[in-house]
């Protein structure tokens, strides 16, 4: 089959079974299972294409139609740069994130502790980005804990992070640090039926925040005054609607410092600072 029906029918497919960017993920698919380069795909559109590659790309697309995350086809995703492997069972890295680690790494820290891990993404893009930095990555889904493995172990960072397998705050390994980041479950549990397709293949463990969501911010807001130092920061992306509870809360040493909006206008990073005892 040549390049420009393989083209044509795989957006197609993508494109009657709800997916808006059919176009983008196309090329994707192509550059990545059809044995061509881009120039290639680009300017010879009347290349046959392998008949195994062939096969390969309308088995992937018959998942993606199934409404599969397109990382997970891949085995990888994109996150500060830098490509993560990622797989069913374990929380695609996604853009809103990068402004929490943009907003970390306005902070002065040697040492940081990123509450539920996942992929390794936040934690590894902290240790590239600060190469005198060290950290605690803490995880309760064991194939997280695999991934997050692969992916620190890659970046050349493993050597300075403890990865955890924690199934709460009483168990992990730290003392004292200067920050605290958290990516955690914070989707209503009720509201996980109605989210979109590609959303509900991913790890219910890593989604549900509790019947409002917060279960994670009480839990980590009653943790974090035992090790952050004064001045430390406890940095959390929120869901919708969630910022108000930082805003009419209060939370004895810790204090609200900022709430920040994402791409879309939605206030999505919340940063508390660790009041000084003196």
């Amino acid at each position: 089959m040549i390049v420009k029906d393989i083209i044509i029918e795989v957006k197609e497919k993508l494109r009657s079974s709800g997916i808006e960017n059919s176009e983008h993920e196309v090329k994707i698919l192509m550059l990545k299972f059809s044995g061509l380069s881009e120039i290639e795909i680009m300017t010879h559109p009347e290349r046959n294409v392998e008949s195994l590659n062939c096969m390969k790309i309308f088995e992937l697309t018959e998942r993606r139609m199934n409404r599969e995350p397109l990382q997970y086809i891949l085995g990888a995703a994109w996150f500060w740069g830098r490509e993560f492997l990622v797989a069913e069972g374990v929380l695609c890295p996604r853009p809103e994130t990068e402004l929490l680690v943009e907003a970390a790494l306005e902070e002065d820290f040697d040492s940081f502790l990123d509450w539920g891990t996942g992929s390794g993404c936040i934690a590894a893009t902290l240790l590239c980005e600060r190469p005198k930095s060290h950290g605690v990555a803490a995880e309760v889904n064991a194939l997280s804990i695999v991934k997050a493995f692969e992916n620190l172990k890659r970046l050349g960072v493993i050597d300075r992070c403890i990865l955890w397998h924690s199934r709460s705050t009483d168990d992990i390994p730290v003392s004292r640090t200067d920050l605290i980041i958290s990516n955690p479950p914070y989707i209503e549990t009720g509201k996980i039926q109605s989210l979109m397709p590609e959303v509900q293949h991913e790890p219910l463990i890593a989604l549900d925040g509790g019947s409002d969501g917060l279960d994670f911010y009480r839990s980590l807001v009653r943790y974090a005054p035992s090790i952050l130092r004064a001045g430390g920061r406890l940095l959390f992306e929120i869901g919708v609607g969630q910022a108000d509870y930082f805003r009419k809360n209060s939370f004895g040493k810790l204090k609200l410092d900022y709430i920040r909006k994402d791409f879309h206008g939605i206030e999505r990073i919340v940063s508390l600072v660790m009041r000084d005892e003196n």
